[in-house]
């Protein structure tokens, strides 16, 4: 992977959207599933932006 990617603060923010997703897949609460998914859709979505940013930084 790129370094300079993980440098890019929207890298960091899926990385920190993963990790609550992650947490909040394994809680019992009827509003936690729906928000796990929620929080796992927009780690895709920064990691596609992020990725698309470097992109056009390298371009």
């Amino acid at each position: 992977m790129n370094k300079e990617i993980m440098k890019n603060p929207l890298f960091l923010l899926a990385i920190f959207n993963f990790s609550m997703g992650m947490f909040f897949i394994f809680q019992d609460e009827i509003i936690a599933r729906p928000a796990a998914y929620i929080l796992q859709l927009n780690f895709i979505i920064l990691l596609h932006l992020a990725r698309k940013n470097q992109n056009k930084k390298d371009n």
